[in-house]
């Protein structure tokens, strides 16, 4: 395992800064070491989901808890991976909406099986082809 220097020089050399909440881990080269790891491969490397998208998805997730730190970041990150303001706004507005639905369908204590039966048959009935 790499010292917690050797992590924040690779840090600083390939993002030109060490952001203040890698930093906050410095004490514990276990957890840096591993929060970096994830960082190069799912906010800055290629993973299953092409980068604008996962970063898209963080603004929406960072939105829905109402962080305005993780929203900064990957609103900031998404950018550099090519998505624009309105994009980076659907985002929010997808957070919202779902967040909105959410709480109505769990204030009225929907029926999750009912939902799942609906589902099938909405997937079913927009498969199949157009007549």
């Amino acid at each position: 395992m790499a010292a917690s220097k050797e992590i924040l020089q690779e840090v600083e050399k390939t993002l030109g800064v060490v952001p203040t909440f890698l930093k906050g881990l410095e004490h514990d080269a276990f957890a840096l070491e591993h929060s970096w790891e994830l960082i190069k491969k799912y906010i800055l490397g290629e993973s299953l989901i092409p980068a604008k998208y996962r970063e898209l998805m963080g603004v929406a997730v960072a939105s829905a808890v109402h962080c305005r730190f993780c929203v900064t970041f990957h609103s900031g990150v998404a950018k550099l991976f090519g998505a624009t303001d309105e994009e980076i706004r659907e985002a929010a507005f997808l957070a919202k909406h779902t967040v909105g639905w959410s709480a109505f369908v769990d204030g009225t204590l929907a029926d999750i099986g009912q939902l799942e039966m609906e589902m099938a048959k909405i997937a079913e009935h927009m498969s199949s082809p157009v007549a």
